[in-house]
């Protein structure tokens, strides 16, 4: 990340500061034995979120987990949009 600290009287202790927390990141293991048993507890025999959750490595870096998160949340939501609307539609007939 560039930073340009000709404005910024702060800026040298900013940029340690994001360099490390970008060093972080990318040492950070992220465990996901409990996200697997929530998914399992929670979610649906033939739910496509548990499947994935439960193919998961029980761990990976901090930077794998927050692309993969952004998915995982965008297919929760649409599973539950999917539920709603047969509910819905059940509910009708």
């Amino acid at each position: 990340m560039q930073l340009n600290n000709n404005h910024n009287p702060r800026g040298k202790k900013q940029k340690e500061y994001l360099d490390t927390c970008e060093e972080h990141k990318n040492n950070e293991i992220i465990n996901t034995i409990s996200l697997k048993k929530f998914a399992t507890s929670n979610l649906n025999e033939h739910n496509l979120l548990k499947e994935l959750l439960l193919e998961e490595q029980s761990e990976m870096s901090g930077e794998e987990f927050l692309i993969k998160i952004s998915v995982w949340l965008k297919l929760l939501h649409k599973e539950e949009q999917k539920n709603k609307m047969v509910k819905e539609v059940l509910y009708i007939r």
